[in-house]
């Protein structure tokens, strides 16, 4: 399983489940975000069965 995106209802939604939640806060003009995205995606793969990932865009999702 990949990262979710996760708006603000969302988020609200995924911190009452069982499992941990992984939030990278993103944005599409940040060099090192999209430097470190292909890591965060490869441990949402790796670690789906005792977390759930999650990236928020800060651009849409400000508050």
């Amino acid at each position: 399983m990949t990262s979710i995106n996760i708006n603000k209802e969302k988020f609200g939604q995924l911190i009452h489940k069982e499992k941990p939640v992984l939030v990278d806060f993103w944005a599409p003009w940040c060099g090192y975000c999209r430097r470190i995205g292909t890591a965060y995606e490869k441990i949402s793969e790796e670690y789906s069965d005792i977390l759930i990932a999650g990236k928020v865009n800060i651009d849409e999702e400000p508050q």
